[in-house]
């Protein structure tokens, strides 16, 4: 996910948001009234100003920080509750969807 850089005060609060509540469930809903838009105006607005849809940033960023809790030596189990995952195997799936290989083939490379 390539992610542009905004601008826009609302999209920069929402991404903050987002951010900062990483290991809750995490709804569109929830973002859209904390930043005071409606859904569907975050939405619009967020692939608008970053080039990604909202479900795919929010994936990505907690893929990417499982990954460096993983380096920093948590197992994948722990790094997927870290990141709001349900288990390791949601966040192997997940993995394997968005990047084409297994997270495994991480810990092979890292060794």
């Amino acid at each position: 996910v390539s992610v542009q850089p905004t601008t826009n005060p609302r999209i920069v609060s929402a991404i903050d948001f987002i951010s900062r509540r990483m290991t809750s469930a995490l709804t569109l809903q929830d973002v859209a009234a904390a930043v005071h838009l409606s859904p569907s105006r975050l939405r619009h607005l967020f692939v608008q100003e970053t080039g990604t849809t909202y479900r795919g940033y929010v994936l990505w960023l907690r893929i990417n920080r499982a990954v460096v809790e993983m380096m920093d030596g948590r197992s994948w189990t722990e790094a997927a509750h870290e990141t709001g995952f349900a288990d390791s195997a949601h966040l192997s799936r997940t993995f394997r969807r968005m990047f084409g290989i297994s997270p495994a083939m991480l810990i092979r490379e890292k060794r």
